[in-house]
């Protein structure tokens, strides 16, 4: 080995040690070639293996289905191909503390989600579950594990929803939800010419290469609602149900159809325009160690909702009492219009102007105005 380069082993997927040599350069940084090939005859004999035993109940062309979700290249990925939390959490310290109380994190780990799904598995076949699991689980999608007799390690079932499963979606496809994107690649990091190099490698190559960094995991689309529609938006297709299509969730549409997209010419009140990440991701200051941080803030990955469900399960208090603050900032506005007493046929209304009066022990309902001024959707859609 020429003078000045030292050689090891990186782990990039599961099973499987990829020969890395390290040139020191004179300026004190560290570049890397990767010989990225064994990987993807690793992918492929992988691949091959799962089909061997998969069960393709949708078709041979369709291994994903009731998912919308496919992948890029069509192969099954390995589980140990996908960067794990933990292995971000290194440079990511304060988003990765984020999102661990989350509800991507916990998307399917959590006993009220699992349970939905294990009634479905009991009452129709682990194949069905492909339907939710796009969304909810990807890795065990993509992995092949959600077939019958599976020996897939599930021990990303912790991670649900992890980094390197957003990070890695190379395309979205048209809004149709239940996972409507496709899986590239997972790398925290290209080549020179832009190819990714697929799965891990040291801290110190990404720090050389910040630049390739960003190029491997991020998107300009990951930052439009398109992006959070993919999954934020669901129905239940004959192929699940036997009987016919038919719609469930549509919190993307819904944003679509209100005040906030400035798409639609239909809302009375005119609101500044808000994607999902303007409510969802706001940069927030922190401290301590995130190289993903611009001028001493970051995007939140805790994605507040109106979840207080996992939060409170978990005991997770930080992210509780955030999600009760956020549901608290004036979203809605209340007004009690009117009060009419049980023995009375008219309306006091409205009050503020007309007097009225309430007798003690006599039922009296009220009519109440609920305006929706924050949200740019219902409460709650789903």
């Amino acid at each position: 080995m020429p003078s000045g380069h030292m050689r090891r082993s990186v782990t990039v997927c599961s099973g499987l040690a990829v020969p890395v040599t390290f040139s020191i350069l004179a300026i004190g940084y560290l570049s890397a070639t990767v010989h990225a090939e064994p990987v993807h005859q690793s992918r492929q004999s992988y691949s091959r293996r799962t089909q061997r035993s998969y069960d393709y109940r949708f078709g041979a062309n369709a291994p994903f289905l009731p998912s919308n979700a496919t992948v890029d290249g069509g192969w099954f990925i390995p589980p140990g191909a996908f960067p794990t939390a933990a292995y971000c959490g290194h440079c990511h310290a304060a988003a990765h503390k984020q999102w661990q109380e989350s509800a991507h994190r916990n998307s399917f780990r959590a006993p009220f989600y699992k349970k939905n799904v294990d009634l479905l598995i009991e009452s129709k076949g682990i194949v069905y579950s492909r339907h939710c699991e796009g969304c909810h689980n990807p890795i065990a999608l993509f992995s092949g594990a959600l077939t019958e007799g599976s020996r897939v390690d599930r021990s990303f079932d912790e991670d649900g929803i992890t980094c390197s499963v957003c990070h890695s979606i190379s395309k979205l496809k048209a809004s149709f939800g239940v996972g409507s994107y496709v899986m590239g690649v997972p790398a925290v990091i290209v080549d020179e010419k832009g190819n990714p190099i697929p799965g891990t490698v040291p801290d110190e190559q990404i720090m050389a290469h910040p630049d390739r960094h960003r190029q491997a995991v991020m998107r300009d689309f990951y930052r439009s609602p398109e992006f959070c529609g993919a999954c934020h938006k669901a129905n239940l297709p004959r192929s699940l149900n036997g009987y016919k299509w038919l719609r469930a969730i549509g919190t993307y549409d819904e944003w679509q159809t209100s005040s906030r997209s400035k798409r639609s010419p239909l809302p009375f009140y005119q609101k500044d325009y808000i994607a999902c990440q303007g409510c969802h991701m706001p940069h927030e200051a922190i401290s301590g160690k995130e190289y993903g941080a611009k001028s001493g803030t970051l995007a939140s990955h805790r994605w507040l909702g109106g979840n207080t469900a996992i939060p409170f399960y978990y005991k997770f208090d930080e992210q509780l009492q955030l999600t009760e603050a956020f549901l608290q900032r004036q979203q809605l506005g209340i007004d009690i219009f009117a009060l009419k007493p049980s023995s009375s046929l008219l309306l006091a209304a409205p009050l503020g102007s007309t007097d009225f009066a309430i007798v003690p022990g006599t039922k009296t309902q009220a009519v109440v105005v609920i305006q929706n001024k924050g949200l740019g959707h219902s409460l709650i859609p789903e």
